[in-house]
């Protein structure tokens, strides 16, 4: 077992000491997180970002802090190119969680974007008052590369890319269809 910083844990002590110091563990924690973690306060200005937040939105930590959500983490329907509502902001209007909806894009800070899915929710003090919100945000991308991928090796042969003999079933089908129908 190691320490978060990668040192080795050589004694009890050492690991007591560590979990003394709860608000030290969360931040290890959430540094190691795969998925983006972004948090707010209770108005909605930017007061965190795990690594992988900043490498998705562009922004670090000390240029985001303070700065709106909406700012930061820029959202826009990947249809319709328009802006879309931050589920943080419902998540606090609402007091419960929100999540985005289907083909949400996020637009990194210099401009690339990325299909994401993610889930906001309020953040609450020991009396239950909102003091902020907690959104968590993964990239969609490479998982619909992987399924267009799949697709394409279902439909087509590996070794000579041609349709394979369900594609071309189908086609057939279809183009029979299609002259049945013109007829």
């Amino acid at each position: 077992m190691s320490r978060p910083d990668g040192g080795p844990m050589s004694s009890a002590g050492s690991l007591s000491a560590w979990l003394r110091n709860p608000a030290e563990v969360a931040q290890f924690t959430l540094n190691c997180i795969g998925d983006a973690v972004l948090t707010t306060d209770i108005s909605g200005k930017v007061t965190y970002l795990n690594p992988m937040a900043e490498r998705m939105t562009g922004w670090s930590l000390q240029e985001a802090s303070g700065r709106a959500v909406g700012e930061v983490m820029r959202i826009i329907d990947g249809a319709t190119r328009e802006p879309f509502r931050n589920p943080v902001e419902l998540a606090l209007k609402q007091d419960a969680v929100a999540s985005l909806a289907a083909n949400c894009v996020l637009v990194r800070r210099d401009g690339l974007e990325t299909v994401v899915e993610d889930s906001a929710a309020p953040i609450h003090d020991w009396e239950s008052n909102a003091i902020g919100a907690v959104i968590v945000f993964r990239s969609l991308t490479e998982a619909r590369a992987r399924a267009l991928r799949m697709s394409h090796l279902a439909q087509y042969d590996f070794l000579t890319g041609l349709p394979n003999r369900m594609l071309l079933r189908d086609r057939l089908t279809q183009a029979v269809a299609l002259g049945v129908c013109r007829e």
